[in-house]
């Protein structure tokens, strides 16, 4: 049987869901609250924790970026 397609159907627009955007969005956000956090318990060298807060900075931006996709 041919798959039948409504003439008044609404064009399909690619895209994600909006689940799908904000369970991204509260992903990168918990991942880089995580890192920042974790980076200031750490009892490394002030290089690593410098690495863990920019990569902490980087998945919060990707987390605000992905809000507006």
């Amino acid at each position: 049987m041919p798959l039948q397609l409504d003439p008044n159907a609404p064009p399909y627009k690619p895209g994600q869901c909006e689940t799908c955007r904000y369970v991204g969005v509260a992903t990168f956000g918990g991942v880089g609250s995580y890192m920042m956090w974790e980076a200031k318990l750490s009892k490394g060298p002030p290089v690593q924790k410098r690495i863990m807060t920019g990569a902490g900075i980087a998945f919060l931006t990707l987390g605000a970026v992905r809000w507006f996709m």
